[in-house]
């Protein structure tokens, strides 16, 4: 892919700015963090109002489930503390989003795009007897209206 050229950015914010953003969806870890985080949501109102049907929706979040899954490889258990089972699914989830927009899965005028969002989160026991932080990480699937 070509490097964009600097007459190119102003037109890419331009198209960033005419874009509608509908609804968003997240998948994140559940219970202790080591079962993979799984998208439950249903059809957002505004995905059907433009004309994406539930049987649409329905397929399209299985195949997002089966991108989101953790892959238990050597290197992701040895990464775990760097969040590399969750870093592993960032490629996956991109190329699901690229596909689904290529071949106009959702329709013709409603996009999807992926973000990775981790978050440390703060806990500290009562009394005073410690304290520590986890990970929160979370899958985001942003639909808009082009």
């Amino acid at each position: 892919m070509a490097k964009p050229t600097n007459n190119q950015q102003p037109q890419q914010k331009a198209d960033m700015a005419n874009v509608i953003e509908l609804a968003t969806i997240s998948a994140g870890a559940r219970g202790i963090g080591f079962t993979s985080p799984l998208y439950l949501d249903p059809l957002p109102v505004a995905l059907a109002n433009n004309g994406v049907s539930t049987a649409t929706w329905n397929a399209f979040l299985a195949e997002a489930n089966i991108a989101v899954r953790f892959r238990w490889t050597a290197g992701a258990v040895l990464g775990f503390l760097h969040n590399r089972h969750n870093k592993n699914i960032r490629s996956r989830m991109r190329k699901l989003a690229e596909a689904a927009n290529r071949d106009n899965v959702l329709n013709n005028t409603v996009r999807v795009r992926y973000e990775m969002k981790t978050q440390m989160i703060s806990v500290a026991s009562s009394g005073g007897a410690g304290s520590g932080a986890t990970l929160e990480t979370y899958h985001r699937l942003i639909f808009s209206l082009v």
